[in-house]
């Protein structure tokens, strides 16, 4: 399948986070407050609040749970998906996610229902990327690479 200069399905849709993980998102990225003092780069892992769940998003897709419905969940928009505007590897991510969440390909034709799925699998990762982030004494930038290192390093046989 070939996309066209600036597809993006998830254009006009919100991307919403669970009230309990938004602030240490916010935390974790360099954009995430707009303003104010940072960290610096030790402390905030991601430019932007959307790489942090997309991380989240894939790291609850391998945990071999289904996507968890977000309905009556407290959660928070945090932007919409014309962030994702010339990402296509995100939009491809976030297809393939959802195509492989339901073994539906026709779920490419909605959009809202992508995000949910992506947003249940974000559910699933965020406690992961958050402990992946604490996991040592260094930075969360440094304790995140290397958990994420030694987690999808395989075992030697």
């Amino acid at each position: 399948m070939t996309f066209q200069p600036g597809f993006n399905p998830f254009q006009s849709q919100d991307i919403y986070v669970n009230k309990a993980y938004h602030e240490q998102i916010k935390e974790f990225s360099l954009k995430g407050s707009g303003e104010g003092e940072h960290e610096g780069i030790s402390g905030q892992p991601f430019k932007r609040m959307i790489d942090a769940w997309l991380l989240a998003v894939a790291l609850g897709s391998i945990t071999g749970l289904p996507a968890p419905d977000l309905t009556g969940v407290a959660v928070t928009k945090f932007i919409t998906g014309s962030v994702l505007q010339r990402d296509l590897d995100a939009i491809c991510f976030l297809m393939s996610i959802a195509v492989s969440a339901t073994n539906d390909a026709y779920i490419v034709d909605n959009p809202s229902k992508m995000i949910k799925i992506a947003s249940g699998f974000a559910e699933l990762g965020f406690p992961i990327l958050i402990e992946l982030s604490r996991a040592g004494q260094l930075g969360a930038t440094e304790n995140l690479a290397r958990g994420l290192v030694k987690s999808l390093t395989p075992s030697p046989s």
